[in-house]
């Protein structure tokens, strides 16, 4: 699939040059010649967007290790709270302390995710069932 992700990352805006360039100088109609102009450039435009990728398959191998960094990236976002607000709170401290040290957890589960494939993760250790 890396490959077919490549021709398109490529190929398309190549195509959608080529069309836009090909409907400029051939076509002696300007409403033909505009058109074939315009579909060349939304060509362009939906590889710049990334539109085809959805059409190609795109299989997550490390499902565990992407929710856990989705995971991480919550905390991260918890812990800058917890820290502006512990400049006005005291209390606040502890929410931080605690976000801090969910956070160094999620790093050692990620250090076990990585390069892991949830059938790696079952056959190897079962207790690290996928969420």
């Amino acid at each position: 699939m890396n490959l077919a992700r490549r021709l398109l990352h490529i190929g398309l805006p190549l195509v959608g040059a080529v069309v836009a360039v090909v409907g400029a100088v051939i076509p002696a109609d300007p409403v033909v010649r505009g058109a074939i102009v315009v579909l060349g450039v939304l060509v362009i435009q939906a590889a710049g967007w990334k539109l085809p990728y959805s059409a190609i398959s795109h299989e997550r191998r490390f499902r565990q290790l992407r929710g856990e960094l989705d995971e991480f990236v919550w905390l991260v976002r918890e812990l800058n709270a917890a820290a502006v607000e512990a400049r006005t709170d005291r209390a606040a401290e502890e929410r931080f302390d605690d976000l801090h040290t969910a956070m160094q957890e999620s790093l050692e589960r990620m250090a076990i995710y990585a390069g892991r494939t949830d059938e790696d993760l079952l056959r190897d250790q079962p207790e690290l069932q996928p969420r």
